[in-house]
């Protein structure tokens, strides 16, 4: 496993069995059209692209197959999922990996790999919602491809802090209905995926409702399944192929702009519909866009005092005003266990991971819920501003998110 700086949770694909000569490098314009409008230089843009797939499913699969035909400089692959039996009806795939039920994403970077060996394969095989937000900080373009409505809510949301374009591609089986939707993601006041969420939508995300081409087999907790994804594998290839066209004009800057617009295709009538997106004034996603700055060292060696100085949001009487996102992690200011009386813990926390342990009664010690923040206040940290991270308990920190008056910035290392 390669570990790349701000990206540790994805796994570089390197080699691929099998694959006797990777020195075979093929040259984009062999096989390029001459776009009309195109840029002179259309094939060193598409070469240095940068995309996020997100659902390597049977239309994001289909999405990164085209990517690594392009020859673009990096794909980055989430996917939680694994291939199964109801895989080869959609997807392209062999029996055998089905069978050995391989990971949606590392299974498709090999392929990747395969198809075009210079282009880096970056694979997550997680959730979307489990990948930290500085993943995606240097991305071009992500491309959606879930029906997960959880995952969707999160892509949104990053995408929206970070700025990047969102293109979201899916279907709808019964009406032969493709559909790709293109966010801009480029002002506080422009559309996102959330914006056009029904109240029935709502409800589902609210129940955990699942809606995936897994059906129930593979539910790990209890919730309320929705009923498998309908589709067949040519109305998947085509959602992918007409993102792809939308991915192509944006880079190229082909034909009218493809910002905030909706593309559909229906199957019944042969017709194209294209109409804009309009943003929900009641979104509750938060639309404005992190600005992004590199922090002065390794995170875990900054105090808060330095990183605020160093985002330019300032302090003074503005300073009672700001809060702080440190990675995933909650601030703690009291805790207390079964045998003790609230204790001082002024320390950062995982809330997934299991505490320490009270050396008298031996029970866990808990973290106070009124005391315990995420974000954290500027008022609830007054008296640690001046101490490093590390020795706050976030020794492993890879972001840091200032919040101000005048917005929100983002600060990483490389």
């Amino acid at each position: 496993m390669k570990e790349l700086c701000n990206m540790k949770q994805f796994r570089e694909i390197t080699a691929v069995p099998n694959l006797n000569d990777t020195s075979v490098r093929l040259s984009l314009n062999t096989r390029l059209p001459q776009f009309i409008g195109a840029p002179s230089d259309a094939d060193n843009r598409l070469a240095a692209l940068k995309i996020a797939v997100i659902g390597c499913g049977s239309v994001g699969r289909n999405i990164a197959l085209h990517l690594a035909r392009l020859q673009i400089t990096e794909v980055r692959l989430v996917d939680k999922g694994v291939l199964k039996l109801e895989s080869l009806l959609t997807h392209m795939c062999q029996p055998e990996e089905v069978f050995q039920r391989q990971p949606k994403a590392s299974n498709l970077g090999l392929l990747l790999k395969g198809i075009n060996p210079a282009t880096t394969v970056l694979v997550f095989d997680g959730a979307i919602e489990a990948l930290d937000l500085h993943a995606l900080v240097d991305i071009d373009v992500v491309v959606l491809a879930t029906d997960n409505l959880l995952a969707e809510v999160k892509t949104a949301q990053k995408c929206l802090w970070l700025g990047i374009p969102l293109i979201q591609a899916s279907v709808h089986g019964d009406t032969l209905l493709a559909q790709v939707r293109f966010f801009a993601n480029g002002n506080a006041h422009g559309p996102c995926p959330v914006c056009s969420y029904s109240k029935e939508e709502w409800n589902a995300l609210n129940r955990e409702t699942r809606f995936s081409c897994e059906g129930n087999s593979q539910a790990s907790t209890p919730r309320i399944d929705g009923a498998p994804t309908m589709s067949t594998s040519f109305l998947c290839a085509m959602a992918s192929d007409l993102a792809m066209v939308q991915v192509v004009r944006h880079a190229l800057g082909l034909g009218m702009p493809v910002e905030d617009t909706m593309v559909e295709y229906c199957g019944f009538n042969h017709r194209t519909v294209v109409s804009p997106l309009k943003p929900n004034p009641g979104c509750p996603c938060d639309h404005t866009a992190y600005r992004r700055v590199l922090s002065p060292h390794s995170l875990p060696e900054c105090t808060l005092r330095q990183l605020t100085d160093t985002s330019g949001l300032g302090g003074g009487s503005d300073f009672a005003a700001m809060s702080f996102k440190v990675g995933n992690l909650a601030f703690c200011n009291l805790w207390f266990c079964r045998c003790t009386k609230s204790r001082i813990a002024e320390r950062f926390i995982n809330p997934a991971e299991v505490g320490e342990t009270c050396p008298v009664c031996e029970e866990l010690i808990r973290p106070q819920p009124f005391h315990t923040h995420y974000p954290v206040p500027a008022s609830a940290i007054d008296n640690v501003l001046g101490r490093r991270l590390r020795d706050l308990g976030a020794a492993s920190v890879d972001w840091v998110v200032v919040y101000g008056s005048q917005g929100g910035v983002l600060l990483y290392h490389n």
